[in-house]
Order: structure tokens, then sequence, then C-alpha cells
């Protein structure tokens, strides 16, 4: 007999249901799951993310040193996540529904 495994989630879609045996194949979602997806969004965050820097001006004695400035960017995290589980769930609805 095969190991039985306990996972805890939400369903988030069911992909294949047979109600004869009640074999059921679905999409669950888990605390793990979410926090290994926003691990890696975080990580991407990171990497994206540029500081802002204010413009600034030196006068010297026969010069002026200009550093332009420049606006800062940082992904939102919450968002995105938001937006890969929305497409996750389209893909759902294209791949198996159609």
């Amino acid at each position: 007999m095969e190991e039985l495994i306990c996972r805890e989630g939400t369903i988030h879609s069911v992909i294949f249901q047979n109600a004869e045996n009640g074999y059921t194949v679905l999409r669950l979602l888990t605390e793990e799951g979410e926090a290994e997806a926003k691990k890696v969004i975080q990580s991407i965050a990171q990497e994206l993310k540029v500081d802002p820097v204010d413009f600034t001006y030196e006068l010297g004695e026969e010069e002026v040193t200009v550093t332009p400035g420049h606006d800062g960017q940082e992904l939102d995290t919450d968002a995105l996540l938001a937006r890969v589980e929305e497409a996750f769930r389209r893909l759902d609805k294209y791949v198996f529904n159609a």
C-alpha cells in the first residue's frame, strides 16, 4: 500500500474529479507554497530595487560638479504575488476547461 501524505491548505481549483470512486486531482494552496513564492518574489524585488538619488551640485573655484538625481523604484511584492496567483487561475481555466 502507498504511503499517505497529509497536507493542509485551501483548494485553489479542482482539476479532475471522478464521481464514482472519489478520485480527485486538485491544486492546493499551502502555507509552505505561499512562503516559497513570497521568498522568490522578495529576491526578485531586491534585484530590481533602485534607491533614489537627490540632485546635488558642488561649486569649485573654476568648475561646478553636478550629480544628476533620479527617482527610485521598488517592486510591489503583494501586487506581484496577486498577479501570479491570478495567472495560475487563468491558466487552469484555459488548460482544464478548454
